[in-house]
């Protein structure tokens, strides 16, 4: 492909090889051509987000206080749920003991004597 090819299929998202994109935009020739390109479609094509956008209608406060609602509920839910399985790994192992105590001697309580 030529530079101006691969550089109007990349302004046009058609497919195009990255190593020619890389090759035509490293020679200052290619990268002027890029921005002229850019040029170019901004005067001639209508902004069509812009026209997109007044078109259409803007959603009321209360349906994105629903929205809000109901992504918060689902972030809870899942931080929730990882929460619970991480403490449930932690719990599952015993703890490593500190300190060990070895008796000598056994003494019994109830009867009140020694064995």
């Amino acid at each position: 492909m030529t530079t101006h090819d691969v550089i109007s299929a990349f302004l046009d998202n058609e497919p195009f090889d990255p190593r020619d994109l890389g090759a035509a935009l490293a020679d200052p020739d290619g990268r002027g051509l890029l921005l002229d390109l850019i040029a170019l479609r901004q005067i001639a094509q209508p902004d069509e987000a812009v026209l997109a956008i007044s078109g259409a209608p803007r959603p009321s406060k209360a349906a994105l206080w629903i929205a809000a609602a109901a992504a918060s509920a689902v972030i809870a839910a899942v931080s929730g749920y990882q929460f619970g399985a991480r403490r449930e790994a932690l719990a599952s192992a015993p703890p490593t003991p500190t300190v060990i105590i070895q008796t000598t001697q056994w003494r019994d309580v109830t009867s009140g004597g020694e064995r």
